[in-house]
């Protein structure tokens, strides 16, 4: 009676598993993608197939531990692990959550067509522990069209944050140090969103800060748009970083301590009004192609422009402009 040679018997067996998990990868995506087109899954499940990547680490952990040895056949297992894997986020797990616990607050979202998008509206209450004094906030926006506005006094929340994204869910985060409440929104950014996204699609995101906290506020990234209402909030420190394509900021009365204002990079055009009055002091290294600081009442002082109501001595607005600016413009409101 012939025996197979030890060696053989593990290379088919091998050869046999490659082939099983392949083969049976190809179908499960043939499977979604005509879902898909169907009109069986949203195309957003791209997304949350790709997530579960890790476990291809799993797979090929086990391949390599069973390999020539008498466990070996347990490779056959690998296409039933992809298998109840793709199950799992087409069949098993709920696409549109309609609530969900966070541990900084609630997330509560809801999904609507708009064309071919699909969209889903993201909105986070942050709750205000008790002790907070101040806040610290960061947005990640990206490509999004971006509001900033305030809250009414007194609220239960330190940031209120309705976001409208036919891309990947942002990953909203508070942590409170002492008496500071610091918040990220960082819009996600990933292989999976762009795979399933190709092209960037509706994204506007609008976040309510509130008016009786003092307030650091930190813009990142190219939105497209950005309008910052922040005629009642405690701002002390205002930086935006990125190419907007236009931004629009209202700022508030100057307080005890006055307020910074940093714009950087490729804006292509800045509007900045002030309540009237406001004691202001103004520098810019940018390139600039056209700015009203004469027109609008400002006197250059060697290397910056002052107000009339500026004083040195005296609380008032910084404004530091940098980088490649198309236009700026400057005007004091009632």
């Amino acid at each position: 009676m012939n025996h197979l040679d030890p060696e053989h018997h593990y290379r088919r067996v091998r050869s046999h598993g490659e082939s099983l998990f392949w083969g049976t990868l190809i179908i499960l995506v043939g499977v979604t993608w005509l879902g898909i087109n169907l009109g069986y899954f949203s195309s957003a499940i791209w997304y949350e197939l790709l997530r579960l990547w890790p476990i291809l680490l799993i797979i090929w952990g086990l391949n390599i531990l069973v390999r020539r040895t008498p466990l070996q056949f347990l490779v056959y297992v690998t296409p039933i692990i992809l298998v109840v894997a793709f199950a799992w986020v087409l069949v098993g797990k709920p696409m549109w959550p309609t609530f969900t616990m966070l541990q900084s607050g609630r997330l509560v979202t809801t999904p609507r067509l708009e064309g071919s998008a699909e969209l889903r509206n993201y909105h986070y209450l942050l709750e205000r522990e008790e002790g907070v004094a101040e806040l610290v906030a960061q947005v990640d926006a990206g490509a999004a069209v971006v509001v900033i506005d305030s809250m009414v006094a007194d609220s239960d929340c330190v940031a209120e944050i309705d976001y409208l994204t036919s891309r990947g869910e942002p990953e909203v985060s508070m942590k409170v140090k002492g008496s500071t409440a610091y918040v990220e929104i960082p819009q996600r950014e990933s292989v999976s969103t762009s795979l399933a996204h190709p092209f960037p699609g509706k994204q506007e995101m609008t976040v309510h800060l509130p008016s009786d906290l003092p307030l650091d506020l930190e813009l990142n990234a190219g939105a497209s748009r950005v309008d910052a209402r922040l005629t009642h909030t405690l701002l002390r420190s205002l930086q935006i970083n990125g190419g907007a394509a236009s931004v629009d900021i209202a700022l508030p009365e100057v307080g005890d301590s006055g307020y910074r204002v940093g714009i950087s990079s490729g804006a292509a055009s800045v509007r900045i009004r002030f309540p009237q009055d406001t004691p202001l002091y103004l520098e810019s290294t940018s390139a600039l192609s056209a700015a009203n600081f004469a027109e609008a009442g400002l006197t250059r002082q060697d290397d910056h422009w002052e107000s009339a109501s500026y004083n040195r001595q005296k609380p008032h607005a910084k404004v530091t402009i940098e980088g490649a600016l198309s236009s700026i413009s400057l005007s004091f409101e009632p």
